[in-house]
C-alpha cells in the first residue's frame, strides 16, 4: 500500500464536480434549497422514507452527501407532476461568476 493521503475538504468546485454532460453534484444545502428550503431533518427523513423515494446521494465524503442535480430535478418534476409540490428549478451554477 502507498502512503495515506491527507483528508481534503471539498471546496465549492469539488462540490460542483461534473458527473456527465450537464449533470453535477449538489451539496445538502443546495438540495434543501432546491426542494423548497426544507430543513436538514426533513431531508434526512426523506432519504429514509420508502414512501417519499428521495434519490440517494451519489457520493459521500467524510460524512457529507452529494446528489446528482439530474436525480434531484427528476424527483422534483415527478412530485410536481403528481401535484404534490410546485415545480422548483435546480439551477446550474453561474458560468464565470465571481465572489466579488
Amino acid at each position: 500500500m502507498g502512503p495515506a493521503q491527507p483528508n481534503q475538504r471539498p471546496n465549492s468546485t469539488a462540490a460542483c464536480a461534473v458527473l456527465t454532460g450537464d449533470d453535477f453534484l449538489l451539496t445538502s444545502s443546495q438540495v434543501r434549497g432546491a426542494c423548497g428550503g426544507v430543513t436538514a431533518m426533513c431531508l434526512w427523513r426523506w432519504e429514509r422514507s420508502p414512501r417519499v423515494r428521495f434519490p440517494p446521494p451519489e457520493l459521500r465524503i467524510n460524512g457529507r452527501r452529494y446528489w446528482s442535480r439530474n436525480a434531484v430535478r427528476a424527483f422534483v418534476a415527478a412530485r410536481a407532476a403528481d401535484g404534490r409540490v410546485g415545480a422548483i428549478p435546480v439551477a446550474a451554477p453561474a458560468a464565470g461568476a465571481s465572489g466579488a
